[in-house]
């Protein structure tokens, strides 16, 4: 975050629409990481491989991506 907040406020971009950025790319590396303790957890639980899970997981989380970006390109364009 210190990073994207940083980058926006010399770069003149609209801070909350960097803040959105840096939160939806946190939650989706989260959730679909192999390598997240979530995604270990409920992998053990359900008794499947990681990567299934994971890839499982990446499938439904791939809908939300594409209309965060769809979404955020138009808020740019109309910022």
């Amino acid at each position: 975050m210190p990073i994207g907040v940083s980058l926006a406020a010399t770069s003149g971009i609209y801070l909350p629409l960097t803040i959105g950025i840096v939160f939806a790319c946190g939650v989706f590396g989260g959730l679909t990481s192999p390598l997240s303790g979530t995604t270990v957890t409920m992998s053990k639980i359900m008794d499947m491989e990681i990567l299934a899970y994971s890839r499982y997981k990446l499938k439904h989380s791939l809908t939300g991506l594409i209309i965060a970006v769809i979404l955020y390109g138009v808020i740019t364009f109309v910022l």
